[in-house]
C-alpha cells in the first residue's frame, strides 16, 4: 500500500461518523460549511409563473466558489445561492423571524437535539420575472457563511425551484438561462460530456465508475470542492494524491478537520475526472439526508469545466466548452 492509500485508511477508521456530532442530524455541505435540513427532503406544492418568454437570463455573482443570484422574497431583495445541493428553498433564519412555524417537520442540529430547524411558507419569491408562490422553506443558521465570504444571504435556491425547466449554467459569462422548452441535443460542438442523470426526492444523480466499481454521484452546485466517501473500495483511491488537510464546519462554528486530494481515477460515461481539488470525508449523514446512497459530490470544479446544461425534462446533462 503506498503512502497516499495508508494516509486515507487511517483517516477512514478515525473519521467513521465523526462528520456530524449527532446521528439524527441531516446536513448538507456548503462552501466548507454543513447546513442542516428539516428530516425529509419535503415540497409542498406550489404554483410559478414564468412570464411571455421562453427563457430568462439571470445575472450571477461569485463569490468565492460560492454563485449567488439577486433575488425577492416576500419584500426582501437580497443574495441567494444557487444550489443545487440543496433540494428545495432554505432561508437564513437571521432574517425571516416572523412566520408561522410548521411543527411536522424539523432536525436536530448537528450539536444538539433540541434546536431544531424550522418550516415555514412563503407568500412570493422573484427571481428576475421569475416568480413562485406559496413556498414551503426551511429556515436555519446561514451564519457560517455568511461570516466566512462578508456577504449577506437571504437563502438557498434548490432543485425543486430549477427541475421544470432546462438549466443552463456558464460560470465563466457569470450568467444562469431557464428555459421553458430548449434541447441541448442542437448543441454539439464542443461537447465535453453527455450523461444521463437521476432527480429522486430533489436531488440529482449521475452515475460514475473508477475502475470496475459502480459509483453514485450528486450534482452540487453550492459545493466549494468535490467530495468523495472515505469509505469506498481500496481500488476507487488508486492513483489519488494527498495534498493537505481542510475543514468543515458546522452551523455552531465548530470544525472537523477533512483530507484535501486530487483524484485522477474517477470516469463519467466518457469523461475522466482529473486533477481536480476533491475532500475526502463520510458521507453517511449526507445520504440520510437526501434519503440516496450517494459515493461522492460533484461541486464547483465539476461546474467550471464549461457551459453545464441540465436538462431535468430529458434527464440529462451535458456540459460544452466554453
Amino acid at each position: 500500500m503506498n503512502k497516499s492509500l495508508g494516509l486515507i485508511f487511517i483517516f477512514c477508521l478515525l473519521c467513521q461518523g465523526v462528520i456530524f456530532a449527532n446521528e439524527k442530524s441531516n446536513c448538507i455541505i456548503i462552501d466548507g460549511v454543513s447546513i442542516k435540513l428539516s428530516g425529509q427532503a419535503y415540497e409542498k406544492g406550489f404554483s410559478s409563473s414564468f412570464g411571455k418568454d421562453d427563457s430568462i437570463y439571470i445575472p450571477l455573482k461569485q463569490v468565492g466558489n460560492l454563485l449567488l443570484l439577486e433575488a425577492e422574497i416576500d419584500g426582501q431583495v437580497g443574495n441567494f445561492i444557487v444550489d443545487l445541493g440543496a433540494p428545495y428553498l432554505v432561508l437564513n433564519s437571521t432574517y425571516f423571524r416572523d412566520y408561522e412555524i410548521d411543527d411536522s417537520y424539523y432536525a436536530g442540529t448537528l450539536a444538539s437535539g433540541t434546536d431544531h430547524v424550522k418550516r415555514i411558507e412563503v407568500h412570493k419569491l422573484n427571481i428576475q420575472g421569475l416568480e413562485y408562490y406559496n413556498l414551503s422553506a426551511d429556515v436555519t443558521d446561514l451564519a457560517a457563511i455568511e461570516n466566512k465570504r462578508g456577504v449577506k444571504i437571504l437563502g438557498l435556491l434548490g432543485v425543486s425551484l430549477f427541475k421544470r425547466y432546462v438549466f443552463d449554467l456558464n460560470i465563466f459569462t457569470q450568467q444562469l438561462i431557464l428555459y421553458k422548452g430548449f434541447s441541448s441535443e442542437k448543441m454539439q460542438n464542443d461537447l465535453i460530456l453527455d450523461s444521463p442523470i437521476q432527480l429522486r426526492n430533489n436531488v440529482i444523480i449521475i452515475e460514475a465508475r473508477a475502475g470496475d466499481v459502480e459509483l453514485k454521484f450528486s450534482i452540487d452546485s453550492g459545493a466549494e470542492r468535490n467530495v468523495i466517501d472515505n469509505s469506498l473500495p481500496e481500488k476507487v483511491y488508486e492513483g489519488m494524491r494527498i495534498l493537505g488537510a481542510s475543514s468543515v464546519t458546522d452551523g455552531n462554528g465548530a470544525r472537523t478537520e477533512v483530507l484535501i486530494a486530487v483524484v485522477n481515477n474517477i470516469n463519467i460515461a466518457d469523461f475522466n475526472i482529473q486533477k481536480m481539488h476533491t475532500l475526502v470525508l463520510n458521507l453517511k449523514n449526507m445520504s440520510r439526508a437526501y434519503d440516496n446512497k450517494i459515493n461522492g459530490m460533484l461541486g464547483f470544479p465539476f461546474f467550471a469545466l464549461g457551459r453545464v446544461i441540465i436538462d431535468f425534462k430529458e434527464e440529462r446533462i451535458r456540459i460544452y466548452k466554453n
